[in-house]
């Protein structure tokens, strides 16, 4: 990655040192308590060999750090941001001075615990406690081969104790855990979009709230476009040209065009879906672009087509359309359907269609525009829209605090994870 790559060269031009995890860093089991000695009612999670908290306690015995169950899920890796307790069947890698914290929280000295210094709770001046999170984080799926016992497998305790882990320079384990940080808001944001979208569109809230609702399949709301006049003819993109080159892909944008004639002219007052026609995924575009393929349809409401009827005459507006390779419909029927339709509603309710391709063919006319979706009253489906919106707002802002490189690329958050901390070239160990 550019950034991380210029500041290990700045930095570390000869190279990243390895140091064992147990000389960095306070690595014990957590103490053990019984389940009878846990309640709902207490303030403080108990982290045992589980993916999610065993029981609350009125105790902690760490202010915050890393947990690795140890029997159970055994290798499950996670970040407790906030004090836990720990049992033992829970490994716990924290900073250097939590081995004090552990016994004055054990000896009830709460106050002595508040008064400790929260910034020298990393493991030292030149370790970031987080940083190391994500490097074993990444490392999780080899501790499944570090296992040992039939009936309760449990992680062996010396593979953990001996784990190298490469230390660059503070500024570069600062850089990774910021991209990482926002990388796993990002994701949480996203999920959290999902479950209200699938809640905000599903038929018992939708009919709760409305007293019944209507459905409609997408043939009878929406219109296509072949794509064949918008294909770009040259692959030479740069970044210095200024119109997009989409596919309805993951990828999205392929790079931009200096071509200036077959441009598709979206903007946030007319802006379509490009659908993949094998694939089925599918992107809202709201700015004009160029495509690299045919193997799309661009989709958008019946209704643009009955505003140029009345503006140039019925049989003028049909007749582009044949022209255009479009599906005509009658115009007035196109108008009474899309005055009670929201476009961009539609475009969330499509989000919620569970269909996976499983042959290769074209997909809108035979089978996808038959799928209906429910609709509500029109205020109703605009009280959604902005709902959802405001969730991709966020995801969206959050999403400028990422390098421009991982943004353009579209790739996973574990892809990007290895990727930060994949270092290839190290000093000798320093015990």
């Amino acid at each position: 990655m550019n950034s991380i790559e210029e500041l290990l060269k700045t930095h570390c031009p000869n190279g990243v040192e390895y140091k064992v995890l147990s000389k960095i860093c306070n690595v014990r089991a957590g103490d053990r308590i019984i389940k009878s000695m846990m309640n709902d009612d207490e303030k403080y999670p108990v982290m045992g060999g589980g993916v999610e908290p065993t029981g609350y306690y009125h105790n902690f015995n760490f202010n915050y750090g890393i947990t690795i169950a140890r029997a159970g899920s055994a290798g499950f890796v996670s970040w407790q941001n906030d004090k836990f307790w720990a049992t033992d069947v829970c490994f716990v890698v924290s900073g250097l001075l939590q081995s004090k914290i552990s016994s004055l929280s054990l000896r009830g000295e709460a106050e002595a615990i508040q008064n400790l210094d929260s910034n020298a709770m990393d493991c030292n001046n030149k370790l970031r406690l987080k940083y190391i999170y994500y490097f074993i984080k990444n490392h999780e799926k080899e501790f499944k081969n570090h296992l040992y016992g039939a009936s309760m497998p449990k992680l062996d305790k010396s593979y953990l104790w001996n784990l190298r882990i490469p230390i660059p320079p503070l500024i570069v384990q600062e850089k990774i855990v910021s991209i990482l940080d926002t990388f796993t808001e990002l994701e949480a944001r996203k999920k959290q979009y999902a479950y209200y979208r699938e809640k905000l569109l599903s038929f018992d809230y939708l009919d709760s709230i409305t007293g019944g609702i209507s459905y409609m399949a997408l043939g009878e709301i929406l219109d296509y476009e072949q794509p064949t006049k918008y294909i770009v003819k040259s692959t030479d993109y740069s970044d210095e040209f200024d119109t997009p080159v989409l596919t309805a892909g993951q990828s999205f944008i392929l790079g931009y065009t200096d071509e200036k004639n077959g441009i598709y002219k979206a903007s946030k007052q007319n802006p379509c879906i490009i659908f993949d026609d094998f694939t089925t995924s599918f992107h809202w575009v709201d700015f004009s672009f160029k495509i690299k393929s045919s193997a799309m349809k661009i989709l958008c409401p019946y209704y643009r087509k009955s505003k140029k009827s009345s503006l140039r005459g019925e049989a003028e507006a049909i007749q582009e359309s044949k022209n255009e390779n479009l599906d005509c419909h009658e115009s007035a029927d196109a108008d009474s359907r899309n005055d009670k339709i929201n476009f961009k509603y539609v475009f969330y309710a499509m989000q919620c269609i569970n269909f996976t391709p499983q042959e290769h063919a074209r997909h809108w006319i035979g089978k996808y525009s038959s799928f209906k979706i429910p609709l509500p009253p029109l205020e109703i489906q605009e009280k959604i829209v902005s709902i959802l919106d405001k969730f991709e707002s966020l995801a969206n802002d959050l999403s400028q605090g990422l390098p421009a490189e991982i943004k353009a690329r579209k790739k996973q958050y574990e892809y990007y994870r290895e990727k930060l901390l994949s270092f290839y070239n190290f000093k000798k160990d320093k015990k």
